[in-house]
C-alpha cells in the first residue's frame, strides 16, 4: 500500500479528490436539512436538479478521452469553484433567495461531478503498471473518498447551524479550487489528445465509437441494469432519510448527519477491506459482498432504532464499497484505454437518467406507505446483481477476459 502511494501524480489526485468530496459532501448534507426545513417536498425537487446534470456523464467521458482526463478534471472545479462563489454572494445579496441559490449549488456541483468522475476513472489505471497497485490504487482512493465523505456529513449539519447558508458555499468553493490546483500537478497524458484529434473528427464520432465500445464488451450491458436500478434506489433512500429520521426514529439533524457520517465510514472500511482482498476472485468479492448488503438494507428498513439502522447501513455501506472497488478495477481492465472516459461516462449517464423519477417516487413511498419501504426496494435489485457477479463469465479467473484477481 505504501509502495501505491509513492507516484506524485497519485499523491496530488488523492489529495484534489478528497477536498473536492468535503466540500461536496458539506453542502450537500446541509443543503438538504436546509431544504426539508422549508418543505419535504423540495428533497424531491434537490434530487432532480441534481440527477439531471449528471446526465451529461457520458459526453464528459468522451471529453476525457478526447483532450485529457486531467485537463477536464481540473478546469472543471475551477468553474464550479467559481460558480459557488457566486451563490455565497447571491445569499449575502439576496438571504430570501435561499432555497434557489442551494439548488443552483447542487445543480453546479452534480454537474461537475458528471465531468469529474469518469475522468478520474479512465486517469487512475494510466499511472498505474500493475493490476495490484490499480486495485490498491482503486481502494486508497475510495477510502480517501469516503472519509472526506465522513467529515463532511458530520460538519454538514453542524456548520448549517454555526455558519449558515454563505458559510457552506464559501467552503464548499475553497475545497474546489484547492482541488484544481493539486490536479493541475498531475502530469498532462499527451496519449489522450491521440484519440481523436480535433479537425479530423467531431466529438460526438468520439461517442458514437464509444458506445460501439461498450456494446462489444458483452457484460457491460448485463451489468449496467442491475447498477441502475440500485442506484435508483439509493438515491432515494439517501433523498428521504431525513424523512426516516424524523419520523420512524423520532431524531433531529444530529442523528441524520451521524447515519451519513455512519454510511461514510463503512465505504471508507468496504475500501480497505477490498484492498486486504486484492488476491479473490472477482466474482467472490463482488457476489458476496452484494449478498451481504441486500440483507443489512433490510435491517435499515425494518429495524426501527437508531442503533438498527446505524448497523445496518455501516454493513450495508461496507458490503457495497467492497463490490464496487472490485468491480471498477475489473472494469478497468477489461475496457481499452482508449475508451474507458466514454464507457464509464455511458455508464453514469444511464444511471443517472434513471435519478429524477427516483426522487420524486422515493418521496411519495416514503410519506405515503412507510419511510423505510424505500430500503426495501434497494435491497431486491442487489441480489439480482449478486447473482451476475457469480454467473457472468468475465467476472471468473481463467478466462481469456478476467485472467488475473483483483
Amino acid at each position: 500500500m505504501l509502495r501505491t502511494l509513492r507516484p506524485g501524480p497519485f499523491k496530488f489526485l488523492l489529495a484534489g479528490q478528497g477536498l473536492s468530496q468535503f466540500g461536496n459532501t458539506l453542502l450537500y448534507v446541509g443543503g438538504l436539512w436546509f431544504l426539508q426545513t422549508v418543505s419535504p417536498w423540495l428533497l424531491g425537487v434537490a434530487g432532480l436538479v441534481m440527477a439531471v446534470p449528471a446526465a451529461i456523464s457520458y459526453l464528459g467521458g468522451g471529453l476525457a478521452d478526447r483532450i485529457g482526463a486531467r485537463e477536464l478534471m481540473w478546469r472543471t472545479d475551477l468553474v464550479r469553484g467559481a460558480v459557488i462563489v457566486g451563490c455565497a454572494v447571491g445569499v449575502i445579496v439576496l438571504p430570501a433567495a435561499g432555497v434557489i441559490l442551494v439548488l443552483l449549488g447542487l445543480a453546479v456541483t452534480s454537474l461537475g461531478d458528471a465531468l469529474f468522475t469518469p475522468s478520474q476513472l479512465a486517469l487512475l489505471p494510466r499511472l498505474f503498471s500493475s493490476s495490484q497497485d490499480l486495485t490498491a490504487g482503486n481502494s486508497i482512493l475510495t477510502g480517501t473518498t469516503r472519509l472526506a465523505d465522513t467529515l463532511g456529513r458530520v460538519a454538514g449539519t453542524t456548520a448549517l447551524l454555526a455558519i449558515r447558508l454563505v458559510g457552506l458555499f464559501a467552503v464548499d468553493a475553497v475545497t474546489f479550487f484547492a482541488s484544481a490546483s493539486f490536479v493541475r500537478r498531475v502530469p498532462k497524458d499527451e496519449r489522450a489528445l491521440d484519440v481523436s484529434p480535433r479537425g479530423r473528427r467531431h466529438v460526438w464520432s468520439d461517442l458514437r465509437q464509444g458506445f460501439a465500445y461498450s456494446r462489444r464488451l458483452g457484460w457491460f450491458f448485463k451489468i449496467v441494469p442491475p447498477v441502475i436500478v440500485i442506484n435508483l434506489a439509493l438515491s432515494g433512500g439517501m433523498i428521504t432519510l431525513p424523512i426516516l429520521v424524523q419520523r420512524t426514529l423520532h431524531a433531529s439533524a444530529p442523528t441524520y448527519g451521524v447515519l451519513l457520517a455512519v454510511w461514510s465510514l463503512g465505504q471508507f472500511a468496504g475500501a480497505f477491506f477490498a484492498l486486504l482482498a486484492g488476491g479473490k476472485q472477482p466474482r467472490a468479492v463482488c457476489g458476496t459482498a452484494a449478498l451481504i448488503q441486500a440483507l443489512a438494507l433490510l435491517g435499515v428498513a425494518l429495524g426501527g432504532t437508531v442503533l438498527a439502522a446505524a448497523l445496518g447501513i455501516g454493513i450495508a455501506a461496507t458490503a457495497n464499497s467492497m463490490s464496487n472497488v472490485a468491480r471498477t478495477t475489473l472494469m478497468q481492465r477489461l475496457i481499452p484505454a482508449e475508451a474507458r472516459g466514454r464507457v464509464f461516462g455511458l455508464q453514469g449517464t444511464l444511471i443517472s437518467v434513471a435519478n429524477p423519477f427516483a426522487a420524486f417516487i422515493a418521496v411519495k413511498l416514503a410519506l405515503s406507505v412507510f419511510p423505510g419501504f424505500v430500503w426495501i426496494l434497494v435491497s431486491l435489485p442487489t441480489l439480482w446483481l449478486a447473482v451476475l457477479y457469480w454467473t457472468l463469465p468475465a467476472f471468473r479467473l481463467g478466462t481469456d477476459e478476467a485472467n488475473a484477481t483483483i
